[in-house]
């Protein structure tokens, strides 16, 4: 059975530094470089999962993260995302928001009996999945990227892949104030290469392989935001924990129950 959260330190860590600002090491090669997703439009999300997280996860593993995060549509209106403006594209971003903290208390749960439960862990990397999904979309179903174009290059970076994820720790759980920051829905999807908005070029990179890069190292920050939790609930197995949700198969064929 899932172990309860209870400690007031991961529950700080839940509310401040699971979404907070982790800088990520290392020279990026553009995710797009690496591997070239096919028009359905499930696999952008597979894509960026096997880009951030192959080599760190094990396939069997990683696919139970990609297939939930591909079947993953319940956070978003995709309707209302079609001219998602003003106060209904504030509540939509406070509602993501939302959702990864919510998802990310039910991986430290199953986690606990990750290192000895198979179904835990295949628990845990589902729900892991399902948080990864609202926030790869933020990237490429918001203006995030446009907004950045819009306010120049101070630092004068030499290539668009430096642009970093958005600081979630600096931002208001609710929509007023997220509101200042004047994200944006609508027709701007980003998800397929071939779509008007993705083409459109910055610093002869286009939106697509752009937006994607920022997905990559979102997800990879979640996953290290992850690991970092466990540490914190579980200091005498977490290693064992962590080893386990790399690279201990668990079944791919349970029947997942997401509450």
């Amino acid at each position: 059975m899932p172990i309860l959260v209870k400690s007031a330190t991961v529950a700080i860590l839940l509310l401040s530094s699971c979404l907070g600002s982790l800088q990520i090491s290392g020279n990026y090669l553009p995710a797009h470089a690496t591997s070239l997703e096919k028009q359905n439009p499930a696999n952008i999300y597979r894509s960026v999962i096997d880009d951030s997280l192959s080599g760190t996860i094990c396939d069997t593993n990683r696919k139970i993260i990609t297939d939930a995060c591909a079947q993953n549509d319940s956070v978003l209106d995709y309707k209302s995302l079609a001219a998602a403006k003003g106060d209904e594209a504030n509540s939509i971003t406070a509602k993501i928001f939302s959702y990864v903290e919510r998802e990310t208390r039910k991986i430290i749960n199953f986690a606990g009996n990750a290192d000895t439960s198979s179904e835990d862990r295949a628990n845990a990397l589902h729900h892991l999945g399902l948080l990864l999904r609202p926030m790869q979309d933020f990237y490429f179903r918001s203006n995030y990227l446009e907004l950045k174009v819009e306010q120049g290059d101070p630092l004068r970076r030499t290539s668009p892949y430096d642009i970093e994820p958005l600081r979630l720790s600096q931002v208001g759980r609710d929509a007023q104030s997220i509101s200042r920051y004047g994200f944006e829905y609508g027709d701007i999807d980003k998800t397929q290469p071939t779509a008007i908005q993705s083409k459109k070029l910055y610093e002869k990179a286009t939106y697509h392989a752009i937006v994607k890069e920022l997905a990559v190292k979102e997800t990879q920050r979640q996953w290290n935001t992850i690991e970092r939790l466990i540490k914190v609930k579980f200091p005498q197995k977490s290693a064992q924990i962590i080893s386990a949700l790399k690279q201990s198969k668990c079944s791919n064929s349970l029947k997942f129950e997401d509450y």
